[in-house]
């Protein structure tokens, strides 16, 4: 409860000062977004993880991005995000216990805005539009076995939003360290599982620019 609490205070601190800045630099910030957008596109492509809740219990989300960078200061793509390894309980089947373990997979169209970009500093709002699907695995959960094997149970389609903010710092030219907040709004729940997804969600970041490197080989 106490890391659900901090991660909602830091978010909604952040967009609360974010907002208030906002208000009084519309054109400086309509300005900037244009500015990067004249900037010539460059690819990108990006591997992480996610820590998140489904009823109180932690679990991972990992995902893989990819889109075009303008500027470094604005990343538009898409992702394919998944737990792996989710929540396991027992469920009462008319009697019979069933061990169940449950499974979330989605697409995300993404935008990233760097509003802070200064030296080895860098803060971003990130936040993304997921469509996909949940689900539960019956029977084991020890990693055993083949999981498509598995009978799957109360598949339904999901609609989720996820807002935040993260701020990153520059150790070396091609290594970055940072740290994220954000929350996880279910706009469409599978209503066939009784269980919570919408949550605070938190990250830490190792970011190795293979972009940069690239750009430096090959200049």
């Amino acid at each position: 409860m106490k890391v659900r609490t901090l991660c909602l205070s830091l978010l909604f601190l952040a967009y609360g000062g974010i907002g208030a800045v906002a208000q009084d630099e519309l054109p400086e910030l309509t300005d900037s977004l244009a500015v990067a957008f004249e900037q010539e596109p460059k690819l990108f492509g990006r591997f992480g993880s996610t820590n998140a809740f489904i009823t109180g219990r932690p679990v991972r989300t990992y995902g893989i991005k990819g889109g075009v960078s303008f500027g470094e200061r604005v990343n538009v793509g898409i992702g394919y995000h998944w737990l792996k390894h989710g929540d396991t309980y027992i469920f009462d089947n008319d009697g019979v216990e069933e061990i169940r373990e449950l499974r979330l997979s989605y697409i995300a169209p993404f935008f990233e805005y760097a509003f802070i970009h200064k030296r080895k500093w860098e803060v971003t709002i990130p936040f993304q539009l997921g469509l996909g699907r949940s689900y539960e695995l019956l029977g084991d959960t020890n990693g055993n076995g083949d999981a498509s094997a598995r009978a799957k149970r109360n598949a339904s389609t999901v609609i989720l939003y996820e807002p935040g903010m993260a701020i990153e710092y520059r150790l070396l030219k091609y290594f970055g360290v940072g740290a994220g907040v954000g929350f996880r709004f279910m706009l469409k729940n599978n209503r066939n599982i009784d269980q919570q997804f919408t949550a605070p969600t938190w990250e830490l970041r190792f970011r190795i620019r293979f972009g940069q490197i690239y750009r430096d080989i090959i200049e």
